[in-house]
């Protein structure tokens, strides 16, 4: 590497640099600042996606956690707890956010939902 070569990377400020005096940058020329530039997107892409990451990882574990502890009722135990008729869950089961339908017929309902979702309702 020649001499100038090298004066110039040395001459590059870090990110701590830049981040304790932005004025640091004035000195640089138009191709180290776009190199810097390029460099601290990627910084931001791959910490975006490990923060991404480690987001859905907390979600995940946490819906597991609240499922887990959860239980999950019949239509008739359903439509007791909200002392409704179980037609009124069929009924209304796509705009029913605690109903999970099992199959074309077949219904449950979450238990820990039902109580979240009359929590929700008005007296």
């Amino acid at each position: 590497m020649d001499p100038s070569t090298e004066q110039r990377i040395a001459a590059v400020p870090s990110l701590e640099d830049i981040a304790r005096d932005p004025r640091c940058l004035a000195a640089l020329e138009r191709t180290s600042l776009s190199a810097l530039l390029v460099r601290t997107a990627v910084v931001q892409s791959a910490l975006a996606a490990q923060l991404a990451s480690v987001e859905a990882h907390r979600s995940v574990s946490s819906a597991a956690r609240v499922d887990a502890d959860d239980q999950m009722l019949r239509v008739d135990e359903a439509a007791a707890m909200l002392r409704r008729k179980p037609q009124w869950i069929y009924r209304n089961a796509a705009r029913l956010p605690f109903v999970k339908r099992i199959s074309s017929k077949s219904l449950l309902c979450s238990k820990n939902g039902i109580s979240h979702w009359l929590a929700t309702r008005k007296a």
